[in-house]
């Protein structure tokens, strides 16, 4: 069974009678709050051998015949959609998560899923491009421009500068490998939340000015924004405490994640949040002349029911929020977020949990948790939504390492990381200033370009996690 994760950064892979899905113990989730950011809280994890689950959709494949029988939920706008597969007594069944959606008299909820039947994973190509007429019935999101690029975050991370990124540019115009995205991640602004209240140590100059600058280079400026996290010390918090969600029969703000300390999320209802939302959109993209929007955490916005509807009605409120208020002036990068929900309506998507410069987090995942950064879980569920991508959206594999300096990978699992990303994935960032590469890693990074478009067609079983 594919026991897809409950967001994008949850792992994914197939799983047997031998296999189990545990939560992160209440310990665990006490210090590190990382239970926050799966669905740990609201769905019981029996923990034992052979039960498994997977949300959205999910297939179960018979390995003798290789018989493929997969089923995806095409009423996601009510409610999360699991499938619980118990291997011991041979039972498949189903559940929504519709804890807090109120009906009207004479109001029905319909589940309404999709079931195709396939030989071997050759046909997941083609049973997934019949999946996705639900979702995307005009084929706009099918078949995206293949990008690549630089990210700040996976070397400079919340302490880049300005200085940095002039940098990083301006060593792609001593060394002009035709990339297509250049993007600054989280730490140009002062406090999360306060997106238009831009750091001016780290920034002097705005960031008008480097999305200028990367414009003249011929690449398209990116920039983060994680829309419904707002973090403690947040100007929001001081005075606008109203635009935020609190926890249930309570005055007390919700905690909504255990980043930069921890955050709150801001409530997708209020309608003066929604015009601020739309003020910073407006400001990062008609001003700041951004064109690629990566936004991050949106799972924030549907921690608890509310006003009558489940979760997962929230969260695909919230992406359909960000699809009213961007209005198709960027190319929107999606992450942190349940995969069924951007269907349709986002042009890229991440496909894994963060990437890092080591390969895994030993720790956190004997913890159980599955939305670890870690260059091992990055692969695993790369290498097991093989299927989705260009057929629903553009698939984001996360980044790739090739640098020397900050960096814990052997050479082999850097080729590794390499080669899947640029074959699996649509959208190909990374992190490193090709002025310190060495001739070997020059020679490396110049082998993907042109990037191919690659259409994969099988997998076939492999063992990465040794």
């Amino acid at each position: 069974m594919l026991g897809e994760g409950f967001q994008c950064w949850s792992t994914t892979k197939e799983m047997g009678k031998h296999n189990r899905l545990a939560a992160i113990p209440k310990a665990v989730s006490w210090i590190t709050k990382f239970n926050l950011q799966g669905d740990y809280d609201f769905f019981n994890y029996s923990g034992k051998q052979g039960h498994l689950h997977a949300t959205g959709y999910t297939y179960l494949r018979h390995i003798p015949s290789g018989n493929i029988v997969f089923i995806g939920s095409v009423s996601e706008h009510s409610g999360y959609s699991y499938y619980k597969a118990n291997f011991n007594d041979h039972t498949f069944s189903f559940y929504k998560d519709i804890v807090g959606k109120s009906l009207k008299k004479g109001q029905e909820l319909r589940l309404k899923f999709s079931v195709f039947q396939g030989k071997e994973t050759s046909d997941l190509t083609e049973i997934w491009s019949r999946y996705a007429t639900y979702y995307d019935s005009q084929h706009a999101f099918r078949n995206p421009d293949h990008l690549t690029g630089w990210s700040s975050w996976y070397n400079f991370y919340e302490r880049v500068t300005e200085a940095d990124v002039l940098a990083s540019l301006k060593a792609f115009e001593q060394h002009p490998y035709p990339i297509d995205v250049f993007q600054i991640d989280d730490g140009y602004q002062v406090q999360i939340g306060d997106w238009l209240d831009v750091d001016k140590n780290k920034f002097p100059r705005g960031m008008k000015a480097l999305a200028d600058d990367i414009i003249q280079q011929g690449k398209m400026p990116g920039i983060w924004i994680a829309p419904y996290a707002v973090g403690f010390n947040s100007t929001i918090v001081e005075e606008h405490p109203d635009w935020l969600l609190k926890y249930p029969n309570s005055n007390q703000l919700l905690v909504a994640g255990p980043n930069w300390g921890g955050f709150y999320a801001l409530d997708i209802y209020n309608p003066e949040a929604q015009a601020y939302l739309e003020r910073v959109f407006d400001e990062v993209l008609d001003t700041w002349g951004f064109k690629l929007l990566k936004l991050d955490f949106l799972f924030a916005a549907a921690m608890v029911p509310r006003l009558g509807k489940s979760r997962g009605e929230i969260m695909w409120d919230a992406t359909d929020l960000i699809v009213k208020l961007t209005r198709k002036r960027a190319l929107i990068l999606g992450s942190g977020v349940p995969l069924p929900s951007t269907w349709g309506k986002f042009e890229y998507n991440r496909m894994s949990s963060d990437a890092s410069p080591w390969w895994d987090h030993t720790v956190l995942k004997l913890a159980n948790v599955r939305e670890r950064v870690s260059t091992l879980n990055a692969l695993t569920s790369t290498l097991n939504r093989w299927p989705i991508g260009s057929r629903m959206l553009g698939g984001d594999p996360d980044v790739f390492f090739i640098r020397s300096d900050n960096n814990k990978l052997s050479v082999e699992e850097k080729h590794t990381l390499l080669i899947v990303n640029i074959i699996l994935g649509q959208l190909t960032l990374m992190s490193d200033n090709v002025n310190l590469y060495n001739e070997s890693e020059h020679r490396l990074y110049g082998s993907i370009f042109p990037k191919p478009e690659a259409q994969n067609i099988h997998a076939i079983d492999a063992n990465i996690s040794s």
